[in-house]
């Protein structure tokens, strides 16, 4: 078993965009005194997504054999024991990384896991129920960490924004990852492609961008005032747009496009936060 094999079995660039999202909605939701303790709460969302995506894969490795055979568990370079130790490994140290930054994080923590687990028990083999699991699970991120920072009703706006981008912006995904592995997942699971066809499907991806758009309003406005950050926040929003019209030519082409838009809208957030920090350092060396 080699690091390689594990990193992709984990999707550790996908844990570690969980941990980005918990990062930003830290950075966002704080409005008050920080507490060190507050800075596992990434942690915790990169080994509990790891977790996840461990527990996919333990679910989904028949499937795989036909539609993704170079993955780790197929291809046997990751033993089915070892997955499942590996899994019960991130699980434990995630919760206790989300212990030590609070309990309202640890009690958050616990009803991700628990979703994460009934997803793979039920809720994905029912269709759009299971996508829309998924979908909540990669916008909590963002409100993930607004909780461990504390955030108030004021302050936690715009990281509900971003959660809520990220929520549809990731069903249209989803949707779209059903559509391509429809084949593969025929007698398995009853997917939305499979109830509702092809066209029905690319409708439900168009309204669910739209949707996703029109939710990061509010902050495009308040990014703007750091032009930047409010052009990478502009651009996150028409990739979210354009994104169905590339699936309906390739369907992996729309579902980079949503994936790159949510990591350009993680870059305004660390644009704007960069740019906030030097005005406070200029303004602190002036007076």
């Amino acid at each position: 078993m080699k690091a390689r094999d594990l990193w992709q079995l984990v999707r550790g660039g996908n844990a570690l965009m969980a941990g980005i999202g918990v990062l930003a909605g830290i950075v966002l939701g704080f409005d008050g005194p920080l507490s060190t303790s507050a800075w596992l709460a990434p942690l915790a969302a990169i080994l509990i997504t790891g977790f996840g995506n461990v527990l996919n894969d333990l679910g989904d490795i028949a499937i795989d054999r036909v539609a993704h055979p170079t993955r780790p568990l197929p291809r046997e370079a990751v033993t089915l024991r070892q997955a499942r130790a590996l899994a019960v490994v991130l699980l434990v140290l995630g919760l206790l990384a989300a212990a030590t930054a609070g309990l309202t994080t640890f009690v958050f923590a616990v009803a991700v896991a628990v979703l994460l687990v009934w997803y793979e028990a039920a809720l994905k083999a029912t269709g759009l129920p299971g996508n829309l699991a998924v979908a909540l699970l990669t916008g909590s991120t963002f409100l993930f960490g607004a909780v461990a920072a504390g955030a108030s009703s004021a302050s936690i706006i715009a990281p509900a924004c971003l959660a809520g981008m990220a929520f549809f912006a990731n069903l249209g995904r989803e949707l779209l990852k059903d559509l391509e592995d429809a084949r593969a997942d025929a007698g398995a699971r009853r997917t939305f492609p499979m109830q509702a066809g092809r066209r029905a499907t690319f409708v439900a991806v168009h309204v669910a961008c739209v949707l996703g758009a029109a939710v990061s309003a509010p902050i495009v406005v308040t990014f703007w005032q750091t032009l930047p950050a409010g052009l990478l926040l502009l651009a996150a929003d028409a990739m979210v747009l354009v994104a169905p019209f590339l699936a309906r030519s390739d369907v992996r082409t729309g579902q980079t496009a949503l994936k790159v838009a949510m990591a350009t809208a993680l870059l305004a957030v660390a644009v704007g936060l960069a740019h906030s920090v030097a005005n406070g350092m200029a303004s602190s060396q002036a007076c």
